[in-house]
């Protein structure tokens, strides 16, 4: 029996989050079969992520996914933050530099965001 599962509570934190801060996202959590839940870019880069609130661990389908990719991607952000610094690795330094500025006072507010989300 094919079923399309539910987001992770922090999926539209992470995606919406992105967003505001610039990077283009495509939300694929319903394409099902294991593929990741966002297509995230910026600067010509682009990166598979796959969402996971923190504890929960990838389902068979989406393990069997990432084992055959070998492309870019995230098998588990928890945070937007693992995405920021997936792209500060990966980008020149001038990028990297930028991404730094967007993430002051980002990780006081979106720990306050789960926190909110867990009550």
């Amino acid at each position: 029996m094919k079923y399309l599962s539910k987001p992770d509570r922090n999926h539209a934190h992470i995606r919406d989050g992105l967003r505001e801060l610039g990077f283009s996202v495509a939300d694929t959590q319903k394409v099902g079969g294991g593929f990741p839940d966002l297509v995230v870019g910026r600067w010509g880069l682009s990166v598979l992520v796959e969402v996971k609130w923190p504890g929960e661990s990838l389902t068979p389908s989406e393990i069997r996914w990432w084992s055959e990719w070998t492309g870019a991607g995230i098998p588990e952000a928890n945070y937007i933050d693992d995405v920021l610094c997936w792209f500060m690795d990966y980008g020149t330094n001038a990028e990297a530099a930028q991404i730094a500025k967007m993430r002051d006072g980002l990780l006081a507010r979106e720990w306050q965001k789960y926190a909110e989300m867990e009550g």
